[in-house]
């Protein structure tokens, strides 16, 4: 007589011995699960206590709004300056990748005037943006052949270009603008 059908007559007239065997595969299976599970719970207490901050669920350019999701780090991981109460209408400063813990120095809060740095003034530049000068783009100004200040635009409209430049720049650009001789030039990245 066969193999298989011996096995089947055995299992027709001694079920358990099937729910036996089922038993023993999902033990087999189980078991690494549960020593995985064992091993993470002792990493995680051997971390320390965790902290809940707020992370970035998708890339953001300078300017624009921040979709955000709360996760828990370890607090041997989490930055001083990490965000742990979101504010409302938050945007942001500069680049921001998906994935990327946030800190005070990603946001602000107050529209276009939260991405002026301290010491620096905003002006109105009367241009055409163009696709090239968004904001968070670093911008050279010239007047008449001389370097003003270097910059970052913090707004646009079809209009105008808001440039935020230094304090001690702002009136020789104020004036440059009233006469009508200022040019932008985008900045490269450093090399």
């Amino acid at each position: 007589m066969q193999v298989l059908p011996r096995c089947r007559l055995a299992l027709a007239r001694h079920p358990s011995i099937y729910w036996l065997a089922v038993t023993a595969v999902a033990l087999a299976l189980a078991a690494p699960i549960g020593i995985q599970q064992t091993r993470l719970r002792a990493q995680q207490r051997a971390w320390g206590h965790t902290t809940t901050v707020w992370v970035a669920v998708a890339d953001a350019d300078a300017g624009q709004p921040l979709r955000v999701q709360q996760r828990e780090y370890p607090a041997a991981m989490v930055p001083a300056a990490a965000i742990t109460v979101m504010p409302a209408g938050a945007t942001a400063v500069h680049a921001v990748a998906d994935g990327e813990m946030l800190v005070e120095t990603d946001l602000a809060t107050s529209g276009p005037g939260g991405l002026v740095p301290p010491g620096y003034v905003a002006l109105a530049v009367p241009t055409a943006p163009g696709p090239h000068l968004g904001v968070g783009a670093p911008v050279r100004l010239y007047s008449n052949g001389n370097h003003l200040a270097d910059g970052t635009i913090v707004a646009t409209d079809d209009e105008q270009v808001v440039v935020a430049v230094p304090s001690a720049g702002a009136p020789s650009i104020a004036m440059a603008i009233t006469d009508g001789v200022i040019v932008l030039a985008l900045v490269g990245p450093a090399r």
